[in-house]
């Protein structure tokens, strides 16, 4: 994982999957104004960039038709990170 960090490039599909569902979490808990000072961007352009290259590296990855653990894992993340948190109360009440 952490030379997938500093070198994305050479990452496998389902690596920055994970990568990018891990960001795409990171900044969905943390408040506006912690985003702005890490990433110097809105919190929810912040959010949207990241589900983007979620997209672009599931398809690449083919997690659908041809599912691997990371890829699952990915988009397991992801999904969790998506509900809304009263949604989420309700889902387990």
């Amino acid at each position: 994982m952490y030379e997938a960090i500093s070198a994305p490039e050479k990452a496998s599909a389902e690596v920055q999957c994970l990568l990018f569902a891990v960001y795409f979490s990171g900044v969905n808990v943390l408040p506006p104004q912690a985003v702005r000072s890490i990433l110097d961007k809105d919190k929810q352009k912040a959010m949207e960039e990241f589900r983007h290259g979620l997209d672009i590296c599931l398809a690449a990855a083919n997690v659908f038709g041809n599912p691997t653990i990371m890829g699952l894992q990915a988009l397991a993340i992801f999904l969790v990170n998506s509900i809304a948190p009263f949604r989420l109360r309700v889902l387990f009440y």
